[in-house]
């Protein structure tokens, strides 16, 4: 097929030619806005989830349903530059309707009356504010403290502000260590990988109508993908490529396409990641890949390396502030890339 042509858009945070398998979280998320519109303030949402299954994109559609009723909208993402959260804010707040920046030397009460000085001027003007954060565990503990505070705030005072959050699976916990009530303050949505019928879609639509799939090609590409979003564009891309008929996308042309899909995989997706990790580290993470998918107990890891559990402890809690492990309850340790268990053993490294 024609390369120019071809609909598949892998990329970080790149918007999906079909959108599968998110309507409910969106439908959700209008109503909110609708409901705060109406004088019924909701809780704000975070999103919590693997490498790879959308968060970013869902982000940014939050940003367009929110603009849909008028409201503004500021995108901001933890762990970049040197700003504080507060200060990242209140540069959100100037530019979305003129407003000051709080100053009294306290982050905390910065953020809660800048909050409700924001709300309270969005309400005026018969709108509402929006800030969306991506790699929310990225935040210092005191700041997501902070966040908290102010949206408690911001919920008793019933002002139109709200936070979509996006970030890994140890998110939510983090906010309920942050603040005891943390948790009644958000809408917690866990996002996955797509069952079977919306990545059948969201591979099958953007082809159509001038083309298809063979049923056996679609799939194969669903095993190679794995229903991960990001992954059934990588390997969606490489089928079109591959596919020498300008109407057909047939098996043979997804079993000539998945090793170029993974190679791409593995040289950027992959690699960028483990490229990150210490020498430490990456033993860690290969101990972990021989053991499978995980998640995995992290004593089992510990024995597997060698390890005393203190000394494994300290190479995990590094792993985990990179962003390449997490820690789904107490005792256990997985992947924060999905497949990664894979890559490490198609690398040797498994």
């Amino acid at each position: 097929m024609d390369r120019r042509s071809n609909p598949f858009r892998p990329g970080a945070g790149a918007q999906p030619p079909a959108l599968a398998g998110r309507d409910r979280e969106l439908q959700d998320f209008d109503v909110a806005i609708q409901r705060y519109m109406l004088g019924h303030p909701e809780r704000s949402i975070l999103l919590s989830g693997l490498r790879g299954v959308g968060k970013t994109v869902l982000l940014r559609e939050c940003e367009r349903i929110a603009g849909g009723h008028g409201w503004e909208s500021r995108s901001l993402e933890a762990g970049r530059g040197e700003d504080s959260l507060v200060e990242a804010v209140a540069a959100g707040a100037r530019t979305a309707l003129a407003f000051g920046q709080a100053d009294s030397g306290s982050r905390g009460r910065d953020m809660t009356d800048l909050l409700l000085a924001l709300g309270e001027a969005a309400a005026e003007r018969r709108t509402g504010v929006l800030f969306t954060i991506d790699e929310m565990q990225f935040l210092p503990k005191r700041e997501l403290a902070d966040l908290c505070m102010a949206l408690h705030k911001v919920s008793q005072h019933a002002v139109p502000v709200m936070v979509a959050g996006a970030g890994l699976p140890s998110l939510p916990g983090l906010v309920g260590e942050a603040k005891s009530y943390g948790e009644r303050l958000f809408s917690f949505r866990t996002i996955n990988s797509l069952p079977d019928a919306d990545a059948r879609r969201a591979l099958a639509d953007p082809v159509a109508p001038g083309a298809t799939w063979e049923p056996s090609a679609l799939d194969e590409a669903l095993r190679a993908a794995g229903g991960y979003p990001y992954f059934l564009q990588e390997v969606g891309r490489c089928a079109w490529n591959a596919a020498p008929r300008p109407d057909l996308i047939a098996h043979a042309d997804v079993r000539r396409a998945t090793p170029e899909a993974l190679r791409s995989l593995d040289e950027g997706f992959f690699r960028v990641r483990f490229d990150r990790a210490t020498d430490g580290g990456r033993a860690y993470l290969r101990a972990m890949a021989a053991m499978g998918p995980g998640p995995h107990r992290t004593r089992d890891v510990a024995q597997h390396l060698g390890k005393n559990s203190p000394a494994a402890s300290a190479v995990r809690a590094n792993l985990i502030r990179k962003g390449l492990c997490y820690a789904p309850r107490p005792g256990y340790v997985g992947f924060t890339v999905p497949l990664f268990d894979g890559y490490l053993q198609r690398i040797g490294e498994g």
